[in-house]
């Protein structure tokens, strides 16, 4: 027994009664065995038109009404440019170094015997230290100039991931029109 949230994509153009006939029969099937009848409620298709997919997951989360709502929004569909390619392309690189960055156990390959925790004082030695956190408090070991690279890196992921999400909103505005329908129902 669950609470399932799931999201589709239709065009523009698709009959609206087949589209809520064919997602509350996916909704039924989904449970068989408990009976499930379908989705709780009928769609509500709302007339506003988002700049992206993202922003019609945002304005659906905006205006949904609760558990079991199910809502539907059109949104301009992605056109893939070279600069979207690009920045994807960045980010991914971005998000590898970023993770990298932070699974280095910044103690491994310490000289010093024992290493104190900053928070607790605790002091721990060297060879059993196999994370950037302290064994006692849990808090992080790293000193501030390891964080800073770590913070660097994350805010470089950001700021691609706002650099991409523009990019494709000013892509899709040559893109055809989409229905993001989310639908909810109990298995």
């Amino acid at each position: 027994m669950s609470h399932n949230i799931e999201h589709f994509i239709f065009n523009e153009n698709a009959d609206k009664v087949k589209v809520e006939a064919d997602l509350n029969n996916y909704a039924a099937m989904s449970n068989r065995g408990e009976g499930s009848t379908g989705l709780g409620s009928k769609i509500r298709w709302l007339n506003k038109i988002c700049d992206s997919e993202a922003d019609a997951h945002d304005y659906i989360e905006s205006v949904d009404k609760g558990l079991y709502d199910q809502v539907a929004v059109r949104f301009r569909g992605p056109v893939e440019t070279a600069k979207t390619r690009d920045l994807q392309n960045r980010l991914l690189v971005a998000r590898g170094k970023a993770k990298e960055v932070n699974a280095v156990v910044h103690f491994a390959s310490a000289k010093a015997a024992f290493i104190s925790c900053p928070h607790c004082k605790s002091k721990i030695a060297q060879p059993y230290i196999k994370t950037n956190f302290c064994p006692v408090c849990h808090a992080d070991l790293r000193p501030a100039s390891a964080l800073d690279k770590v913070q660097k890196a994350a805010q470089k992921c950001r700021d691609l991931e706002e650099k991409l999400r523009q990019a494709e909103r000013d892509a899709a505005q040559k893109g055809d029109i989409k229905w993001l329908v989310k639908i909810e129902y109990h298995t």
